[in-house]
């Protein structure tokens, strides 16, 4: 997974990106909504939203390119 810098203040709803939650986890999840200076984001096989929102002190960046590195002969 390729995350690249941005701008936090262009983020959009359905961007794929990159935190740091409270526990020090590293979390790539997409935006649903903004609410304010901050976004509720989502897993894409979560079936609730997550709990902490993406701010900008613990942003890291945006999605950029995802590789897989498993052959599709297996």
């Amino acid at each position: 997974m390729v995350i690249t810098p941005a701008e936090f203040n262009d983020l959009q709803a359905g961007m794929m990106v990159a935190y740091q939650n409270m526990k020090g986890k590293r979390i790539v999840h997409q935006l649903v909504r903004k609410r304010g200076k901050k976004w509720i984001a989502q897993g894409l096989n979560n079936q609730v939203m997550d709990e902490e929102w993406v701010i900008a002190d613990n942003f890291l960046g945006v999605v950029y390119a995802v590789f897989n590195s498993r052959s599709l002969d297996n």
